[in-house]
């Protein structure tokens, strides 16, 4: 069985699967589209960096091409230098006590304003057009992502309300307790993922609402649309310098907020040799920090199907082709490894050839596109990289031994990697799925049998942090943010959930006497 590495126009036909959920309030209007692309197109948008008040259009420039046609430039932006990270470090710590006295109702009100301003026709088009030229995506992947990144944002603030709202029950008569929420002292610095806005957006956007001045670097590819988020929250009423916009080499950018002893944390998202390089460094620099900074991250990391031999044969294929091959296998919860009984392996795989080679691989502006090209050359090379491991060029390969590296290792790219148990040692499966897995984030168990279903989640608990029974590893529900992971995923701190919030957060305890208290 050879399917060749997805590329445009590398297959002809089309056979549509369904996606996520969209909200209808996040569907771009056709006409609105076409005028963005149109634009776009014509003339590529000019990003600058953003440091307080000052604009600057000049610098390092970089072109952004389509992924999908190098020829032409989706972009081009301006790298911040080192100068430039210090100076916006220098302005956020000047705003840093006025944005973190601004009422909690004032930040949620400016998070409302921005959604509204997101959620304007043409701005949304803008979004849509930015995120399809430039990460390569479907117009049903980019709705889902701006649905995503509407639904974050809301979600955000919404749990920010509930906390500010909490009343801590204690203490003893004459003294009254009060709970408050202080940001960090000091900044807070923002990069990654790769090819995510609205995971870009998030990683900013979640400790500014708490308080913190924030540093921005968004990927490469997200560059684009990453400033027309900006600008919406700019012109929504967060202050100049609260949120700074810096395009820049991520080593450098890195390296210098790591050196900064005001650094009091760093949210990130990308690869785990960059967390792990993170850690080392800024274990280097501890005794040189006024406090202990956050070190919030998670990693690229894909996930898996497990199916048991009772599973519903159509089920597993289809959403194992969406899960794997959506976005050509680049979103960070894609499922990356299949393991199927012996006795439904030939039906599993004849399904998969005949819908594998439906798919239709093409410029992302096609409405018949499934998906479209890798977003950047060296994520290309990697794949390749495997691919030439492989000893040919398939993107669904069947491994004989269950520790090989195509099992374990994070490819980031469109390849499925199946490895087929016997039905007899179902248990043997399970226990190398859980001693080999190195990442935690997602992963999902096909079966119709509710007596081993209990089996399966016990021996399966600690390899994702979202387990999906019956459904893709990737989610099938815009309204369902996926979770940070375990294990080499990262942090786990739960981004989506108030617990997040309280990462970027140095709650405080206020205790007030109030006439004769007797002391012990």
């Amino acid at each position: 069985m050879i399917f060749k590495l997805f590329r445009p126009n590398a297959w002809k036909f089309l056979r549509r699967f369904s996606s996520s959920v969209t909200l209808e309030c996040c569907k771009v209007n056709r006409s609105d589209l076409h005028n963005a692309l149109k634009k776009n197109y014509q003339q590529p948008a000019s990003v600058p960096i953003v440091i307080g008040k000052d604009v600057i259009y000049s610098g390092d420039e970089q072109l952004i091409q389509m992924p999908h046609n190098h020829q032409r430039i989706a972009a081009k932006y301006y790298n911040a230098s080192r100068q430039h990270i210090q100076m916006a470090i220098d302005r956020a710590l000047e705003v840093q006590e006025k944005w973190a006295n601004t009422d909690v109702n004032c930040r949620l009100e400016c998070f409302q304003k921005a959604v509204d301003i997101l959620m304007s026709p043409l701005k949304f088009a803008q979004l849509m057009s930015a995120i399809m030229l430039a990460e390569a995506k479907t117009r049903q992947e980019a709705e889902r992502d701006l649905g995503r990144l509407i639904r974050m944002m809301s979600s955000t603030a919404d749990y920010l309300k509930q906390l500010s709202e909490f009343k801590y029950h204690g203490g003893t008569e004459g003294l009254v307790t009060k709970y408050a929420l202080r940001p960090l002292e000091g900044f807070v610095a923002c990069t990654g993922p790769i090819n995510t806005s609205w995971r870009a957006a998030n990683l900013a956007l979640a400790p500014l609402i708490m308080g913190n001045v924030v540093l921005w670097r968004p990927p490469k590819v997200c560059v684009h649309s990453a400033h027309l988020i900006f600008s919406s929250m700019m012109e929504a009423g967060i202050p100049a310098g609260a949120l700074q916009f810096l395009p820049s080499n991520y080593r450098l950018f890195l390296d210098t907020v790591v050196r900064s002893p005001n650094l009091a944390g760093i949210n990130y998202d990308g690869r785990l040799s960059t967390l792990r390089t993170l850690w080392h460094d800024m274990a280097i620099q501890l005794a040189n920090y006024k406090c202990f900074p956050r070190l919030v991250g998670e990693c690229d990391s894909k996930g898996y199907h497990f199916v048991h031999e009772s599973a519903d044969l159509e089920k597993v294929v289809d959403l194992t082709i969406s899960a794997a091959f959506g976005y050509s296998g680049q979103r960070p919860n894609c499922c990356a490894r299949l393991y199927v009984p012996s006795s439904m392996w030939p039906q599993v795989r004849c399904h998969l050839e005949a819908r594998v080679a439906c798919l239709k691989i093409s410029d992302p502006t096609d409405d018949e596109s499934f998906s479209s090209a890798i977003c950047r050359p060296d994520i290309f090379d990697d794949i390749v990289e495997y691919l030439k491991y492989a000893s040919n060029k398939p993107t669904i390969v069947l491994c004989q031994n269950p520790q090989d590296r195509l099992l374990i290792d994070d490819i980031p790219g469109p390849i499925l990697s199946v490895y087929v148990y016997e039905n007899a040692h179902l248990e043997g499966a399970l226990e190398t799925l859980a001693t080999t897995q190195k990442f935690g984030a997602c992963g999902s168990v096909f079966v119709e049998n509710e007596k081993i279903l209990p089996r399966l989640l016990q021996k399966l608990g600690k390899t994702a942090s979202n387990l999906y029974i019956n459904n893709q590893c990737s989610g099938s529900s815009m309204s369902h943010l996926p979770l940070s992971g375990n294990r080499l995923s990262g942090t786990n701190d739960k981004n989506a959930t108030p617990y997040y919030l309280l990462r970027f957060a140095a709650p405080q305890m206020l205790e007030e006497a109030r006439g004769d208290i007797a002391y012990d």
